[in-house]
């Protein structure tokens, strides 16, 4: 289930342990908001290992890195998607999102580029192209 910019305090009510045991009357639910984040945690590890397993035994992957910032926002963030074949079949993820402090100038946007890998444990060898807008707007 995925329920996009819901707060987790949404899964902690009393009412949706209803819901989640009409789904899945086995599935035990985290009854605090550390157990739910450790949970979250847990099961993004495991994604991540999946795609850079992956990524690692592919022919090479591809890297889209985009930047956002704007005078209504406050800080910059950047974020990263890669692209690569798996199991015979073209796959992509999203990496990451990192909050990019400093200039947006090359060693800036390289800086956030490999925090985002490294987050997934993919190696730079592994990666054939990056590609940016290149700050165009």
């Amino acid at each position: 289930m995925a329920l996009p910019n819901v707060s987790l305090s949404v899964f902690l009510t009393q009412q949706f342990p209803e819901y989640a045991a009409a789904l899945n009357p086995r599935f035990v639910l985290p009854t605090s908001r550390g157990g739910l984040c450790s949970l979250l945690d847990r099961s993004l590890q495991v994604i991540k290992e999946n795609i850079a397993r992956e990524v690692g035994g592919s022919a090479g992957a591809s890297v889209t890195v985009d930047i956002w910032s704007g005078r209504c926002l406050k800080d910059s963030f950047i974020a990263a998607t890669i692209h690569y074949i798996g199991g015979g079949s073209l796959k992509n993820a999203f990496l990451g999102l990192k909050r990019l402090k400093g200039r947006h100038d090359a060693k800036t946007v390289k800086r956030g580029y490999f925090k985002i890998l490294n987050s997934v444990g993919i190696s730079e060898s592994s990666i054939y192209r990056v590609v940016t807008d290149s700050g165009q707007t």
